[in-house]
């Protein structure tokens, strides 16, 4: 019996892991307010905006800056923060 459950408990760690089987860290959920942040030359500035997706620590996402509207292209660094990605081409 016992080498029965051995073997049964060693085909649960034989078995693949799988995304859906892990929980997401959503830092940033779709719709939700988000303050973004970039820095200029050593000043900080801060606008409001919406996420358009959500997003994990560290994820790249799309928000709407609530002012001008602007589609941004951020980095998500907290709950319902993010700071712009630097425009490289």
């Amino acid at each position: 019996s016992t080498r029965k459950e051995s073997s049964a408990a060693s085909d649960v760690y034989k078995r693949q892991l799988l995304a859906r089987h892990l929980e997401h860290d959503w830092q940033v959920d779709v719709g939700g307010p988000v303050t973004i942040a970039t820095d200029l030359g050593g000043i900080r500035i801060e606008a409001a905006g919406v996420a358009l997706e959500p997003g994990q620590m560290g994820q790249d996402i799309r928000v709407t800056n609530a002012g001008s509207g602007e589609v941004v292209h951020v980095t998500v660094t907290g709950r319902n923060k993010v700071t712009v990605r630097p425009n490289i081409r």
